[in-house]
C-alpha cells in the first residue's frame, strides 16, 4: 500500500475521501435504480416529474456554485459534511415516502440527494487537486472515482438481496448507519483544508474571473451549458422508458443502474493514468463526449431494453472519462481558484438544464417518450462536434497561482 500510495502521489486525505465517497455511493446506490419510477407509481406525471426535474437542477446548480465558493472560505472538510448529511437526509426521504405513498417526499429526497452531489462534487475536488502531485492529478482523480463508483456497483446488488430476504427496512437501516459512519470517519480524520478566500459567496467579478481565466474555460463553460440543456430532455425519463415502453422488469433497472458504474470503474483509472502519461487532456475529453452521444443515440433508437442497458455503460465510460480529465485540467491551469472554477462551470451547466424538462415531459405527453431522447441525441451530436471543432488545450497558467485573500 505505501509503494502504491507512493507512485501515485495519494496522501491519506485522499484515501479518506475514498472510503467516505464509496460509502456514501454504496448507500445511494441500493435505492438509486426505483427513484424515478417510484416517483411515476406513485402518481406524478411526465409533466410532474419535469418539474422535479427542474428544481432538482436548481438545487444542484447552487449546491455546485455555493460548493465551490463555501470550499474556498471554510475548508473542504465542512462542506463534505454538509453532503454526507444531505445523503442522510435523502435516502430518509425515500423511506418515509414509502411508507406514506407520497411522490412528493420522494421529490424532497432528489432535492436533498442533488444537494449532497454538488456539494461532495466541489469539496472531493478540493481535496484531490490540493493533494495530489502535479504529474498524478488525473491518475489520483481516477483512483477515488474507482473507489466510489466500487460503492455504487455494490450497493444496489447488497440491497437487492437484502429486500428480497428481509424486506426494505434492512437496506434502509443499513444506508442510515454507513452514511454515520461516513459521518465520524470525516469528522475526526479529514483536515480542514486551505483558506483561499474570505468570501463566503464568490461575487460576480470573482465568477467573470473565473470563467475568463483562459479561453478554453470559457469555451468549456458555454459548450457545458449547451449540452446540459439538452441532456435534461432525457435524463429524467431512462427508467419510466424502460418499464412503459419497454415493459422491462425491475431487475433489468438494477442492471441499467450498475451499468453506470461499472463503465466508470473499467475507465477512471486507467483514462487518469494516460492523460498523465501523455500529458494531455483534449483528446480524453473530446471521446469522452462522443461516448456519450453513443449512448443517448442507442436509447433515442432503442428497439429492446438491452439497448438501453448499452446507453447506460456508455455513460458510464463517457462520465469518468470527461469529468477525470476535466477536473485535471481545471487543476493544471486555475491555480488557487480551481475550486471556484470547477464549482461555476458545474453551476452554469445545471442551471441551464433548468426548463429543459417540463419541455421535454410536454413532448412526451404529446408525442410519446421516444421524442426527448431524440432531441437529446442531436444536442448531444452538435456540442460533441463544437468540443472538437474550438476547445484548444491550454498549458498551465501562472496566473491567479499568486491570489492572497481579498
Amino acid at each position: 500500500m505505501g509503494k502504491l500510495r507512493t507512485y501515485l502521489g495519494l496522501e491519506r486525505p485522499m484515501w479518506l475521501l475514498a472510503i467516505a465517497s464509496g460509502t456514501t455511493l454504496f448507500s445511494g446506490g441500493l435505492v438509486a435504480a426505483f427513484i424515478t419510477v417510484l416517483l411515476w407509481r406513485l402518481g406524478a406525471s411526465f409533466l410532474n416529474i419535469g418539474y422535479v426535474a427542474s428544481l432538482y437542477n436548481v438545487s444542484l446548480a447552487l449546491a455546485f456554485f455555493l460548493g465551490g465558493s463555501l470550499s474556498e472560505r471554510f475548508g473542504r472538510k465542512r462542506i463534505f459534511i454538509i453532503s454526507l448529511l444531505c445523503s442522510l437526509l435523502a435516502i430518509l426521504c425515500y423511506g418515509i415516502a414509502n411508507l406514506l405513498l407520497s411522490w412528493l417526499i420522494v421529490a424532497l429526497g432528489l432535492l436533498f440527494g442533488r444537494l449532497a452531489w454538488g456539494f461532495r462534487m466541489t469539496s472531493s475536488f478540493s481535496v484531490v487537486s490540493s493533494a495530489a502531485s502535479e504529474k498524478k492529478r488525473a491518475t489520483a482523480f481516477g483512483l477515488v472515482s474507482t473507489l466510489g463508483y466500487v460503492g455504487s456497483i455494490l450497493g444496489p446488488i447488497v440491497g437487492g438481496v437484502l429486500a428480497s430476504f428481509h424486506g426494505l427496512f434492512v437496506p434502509f437501516l443499513l444506508a442510515i448507519l454507513l452514511m454515520a459512519v461516513a459521518i465520524v470517519l470525516i469528522l475526526l480524520k479529514l483536515e480542514k483544508g486551505e483558506i483561499t478566500s474570505k468570501r463566503a459567496i464568490a461575487s460576480l467579478t470573482e465568477v467573470k474571473e473565473a470563467i475568463r481565466i483562459e479561453k478554453s474555460i470559457t469555451v468549456l463553460v458555454l459548450l457545458a451549458i449547451i449540452g446540459q440543456f439538452f441532456n435534461e430532455f432525457g435524463n429524467p425519463y431512462y427508467f419510466i422508458f424502460l418499464e412503459s415502453e419497454l415493459k422491462a422488469p425491475e431487475y433489468i433497472m438494477g442492471i441499467t443502474q450498475s451499468m453506470l458504474s461499472i463503465g466508470s470503474v473499467i475507465i477512471a483509472f486507467p483514462g487518469g493514468h494516460f492523460s498523465d502519461v501523455f500529458q494531455k487532456r483534449k483528446p480524453f475529453l473530446v471521446f469522452g463526449s462522443f461516448l456519450a452521444t453513443i449512448g443517448v443515440g442507442l436509447t433515442a433508437f432503442a428497439v429492446n431494453s438491452l439497448m438501453v442497458v448499452a446507453t447506460y455503460l456508455f455513460f458510464g465510460l463517457s462520465n469518468a472519462l470527461f469529468m477525470i480529465s476535466l477536473q485535471a485540467y481545471f487543476t493544471d491551469i486555475a491555480g488557487m481558484r480551481k475550486s471556484l472554477v470547477f464549482g461555476v462551470y458545474q453551476a452554469a451547466s445545471w442551471f441551464a438544464g433548468i426548463p429543459a424538462p417540463p419541455i421535454a415531459g410536454s413532448i412526451a405527453e404529446v408525442y410519446g417518450l421516444r421524442g426527448p431522447f431524440i432531441v437529446n441525441f442531436i444536442g448531444s451530436l452538435i456540442v460533441s462536434s463544437l468540443l472538437l471543432i474550438l476547445f484548444t488545450e491550454k498549458k498551465k497558467s501562472n496566473k491567479w497561482q499568486i491570489h492572497r485573500l481579498h
